[in-house]
């Protein structure tokens, strides 16, 4: 989870119930922090991997959809890719009203079946922290 003053962002990966935290995260944001409208949503996954393992709303997109959309209205839906190969779910919607007051970017890397050695570098086991960590990798 990466907080910041108008943004959450949670990742996750395997069987997590993600959507089911969005109930939740708006009523925190309004007694915390005093927001409650919701200015942008984006959600993305790439097909599943184990589709018959994940929980709902997870089991397909279409009840993704559909969840999403019990929460913020007037979102769009895309599939990028073929359907009988690897592909991009996204799920997006802006407020009408909505100017946002400071850039919005991000940029996303997502890797799969990376080797057991290489995963073990990311963790505490090998690094003490990110500062570390970037040090092990050879990230600049």
């Amino acid at each position: 989870m990466f907080i910041s003053d108008y943004r959450i962002i949670l990742k996750t990966c395997g069987t997590t119930r993600l959507l089911h935290t969005i109930g939740r995260l708006l009523h925190l944001a309004k007694l915390y922090s005093n927001l409650s409208s919701v200015v942008s949503v984006f959600y993305s996954r790439k097909n599943f991997m184990r589709p018959e393992k994940q929980p709902y709303p997870h089991s397909s997109f279409d009840s993704e959809i559909d969840f999403l959309e019990s929460y913020f209205t007037g979102g769009f839906a895309y599939c990028l890719g073929p359907v009988n190969q690897d592909r991009w779910f996204l799920y997006t919607m802006v407020a009408p009203q909505a100017a946002l007051p400071y850039p919005d970017h991000t940029l996303e890397i997502l890797m799969t079946e990376i080797p057991d050695e290489v995963v073990a570098l990311f963790s505490r086991n090998v690094c003490l922290d990110g500062a570390d960590c970037r040090m092990v990798v050879l990230i600049h």
